[in-house]
């Protein structure tokens, strides 16, 4: 993403999904519905030689943004450029992993199961003994 925004920082992505929830604030996120979270790196990484492939991955999130031939063509020569300028390849660290946690007890006590379970006798409805 980075080298997208060097590009055109008003190009959003995917930026405002993964900022909503990963595994840097996942565990905020989940906080209230659980306990005990641990969160799990998997270290990994691509490397990127082919920097065709690599446009035409950025430029398939056109449901996301659009840009007109110029615009292309002018992410494209930057994206040659930096390439050029790394060597040929492009390292992406992933962001990846598991956040394990374990699910809080409900939120009613047992007091409330019982209150919610007891219906005195005189607000049960009989049953119908019209039936036939």
């Amino acid at each position: 993403m980075a080298l997208v925004y060097a590009f055109d920082l008003k190009l959003a992505l995917v930026a405002s999904i993964v900022q909503h929830f990963n595994l840097e604030n996942g565990a905020d996120h989940m906080a209230a519905w659980f306990q005990d979270m641990q969160v799990y790196h998997y270290s990994d990484a691509l490397v990127i030689t082919d920097v065709v492939a690599l446009i035409d991955f950025i430029l398939s999130a056109s449901t996301i943004f659009s840009l007109n031939a110029e615009r292309k063509a002018a992410l494209s020569d930057h994206l040659h450029r930096h390439f050029a300028a790394m060597g040929g390849t492009l390292h992406v660290q992933k962001a990846s992993g598991l956040i394990r946690a374990i699910r809080r007890t409900p939120w009613y006590s047992s007091e409330d199961v019982i209150r919610l379970s007891y219906i005195p006798a005189k607000s049960r409805a009989s049953p119908d003994t019209n039936r036939h």
